[in-house]
């Protein structure tokens, strides 16, 4: 039997995905070769149509175990190379509406990967999941419209790294930024004014807002009115106010460090690190004060009078414990 027409189970769900991916992206390839289409419009298919393909190990032995691309100059005349692939079309029959078409076969990495719905059907899947995920999408941006503060929203990655990287921040420690993931220790941006720690950690919370992630956002420099506000409720409501702020699955804190320094404010940030560290809640926060420079600060509030001396360390500790710092 001809190799092209041959389609067999992948040994495993890796296989599988691998050789799919360099499906999408071979047709990708293909379609802005020949169609004018830009080649990153299709490498996301949708489940079901394109993205639904069946992989095969084509070759064994002595021609696998030679890694390189001999076997890919062995498709069928006509074919056409792709990248580290070839791609070749057969007759096929569309899984979405059962009309033949000339499906694509790609054979690459020991794998061949075929094809499952026609273009047609692939277009239609892809409308009907933008009409699935559109309501999704806009929840999502009301909801970061509704978090960040209007000066952050607009914010380019692009441009933000280009002038990090000018004020002599290296770049790994942008990646520490961008890169975290679920898991991981918060963390915490340590550094002067203008080194833009407020707009990287925007650009990471809009990352976890859209991928459905529980984010609240306070900024310390408000600390004290949001607390006298939620008093005007009585009681009931700031402590309602505060159990929203230590049960969050992510909290932002912008700026800590220049709040004001009064008994409500260093009660609430000791209760809130306090808790938030007891129960393992992914916390971040900015400051222009590296954990000493907290300590001090918030000693010297104590000396006036505003600030509870007793918890000026304890509340730096565990804001410590539960957030990496990264120095900009």
């Amino acid at each position: 039997m001809n190799t092209t027409n041959r389609i067999d189970t992948a040994t495993t769900e890796a296989d599988r995905a691998r050789a799919a991916e360099a499906l999408r992206q071979a047709l990708a390839a293909h379609r802005a070769a020949h169609h004018g289409t830009d080649a990153r419009t299709v490498t996301d298919g949708p489940a079901g149509a394109e993205a639904d393909t069946v992989a095969a190990r084509t070759n064994t032995g002595a021609e696998h175990e030679a890694g390189g691309a001999a076997h890919l100059s062995e498709i069928a005349p006509g074919s056409e190379k792709v990248g580290a692939g070839a791609l070749t079309r057969v007759p096929g029959v569309c899984r979405a509406c059962g009309r033949g078409f000339a499906a694509v076969v790609m054979k690459c990495l020991g794998f061949e990967v075929r094809q499952q719905a026609c273009e047609e059907c692939v277009a239609a899947e892809r409308r009907r999941q933008e009409e699935r995920t559109r309501p999704r999408v806009a929840s999502l941006e009301a909801a970061w419209q509704a978090f960040c503060p209007p000066d952050y929203r607009e914010t380019d990655e692009a441009r933000l790294r280009a002038e990090v990287a000018a004020r002599g921040v290296p770049l790994e420690k942008v990646e520490q930024v961008l890169q975290w993931q679920p898991g991981m220790p918060g963390l915490a941006l340590v550094g002067a004014t203008r080194r833009h720690k407020s707009r990287l950690m925007f650009l990471l919370m809009k990352r976890l807002l859209r991928e459905g992630h529980s984010v609240r956002y306070l900024n310390a420099v408000h600390f004290g009115d949001d607390i006298a506000a939620s008093y005007e409720g009585g009681p009931s409501a700031y402590e309602e106010w505060m159990r929203k702020l230590e049960r969050a699955e992510v909290l932002f804190l912008d700026d800590l460090g220049k709040e004001k320094g009064t008994e409500r404010v260093a009660l609430a940030l000791y209760r809130l690190a306090e808790y938030r560290n007891a129960h393992q809640r992914e916390t971040f926060y900015t400051s222009n004060f590296a954990r000493s420079g907290l300590v001090e600060k918030w000693k010297l509030d104590a000396q006036r009078g505003h600030f509870f001396d007793d918890k000026a360390e304890p509340t730096a500790e565990r804001f410590g414990e539960l957030c990496r710092s990264v120095m900009l």
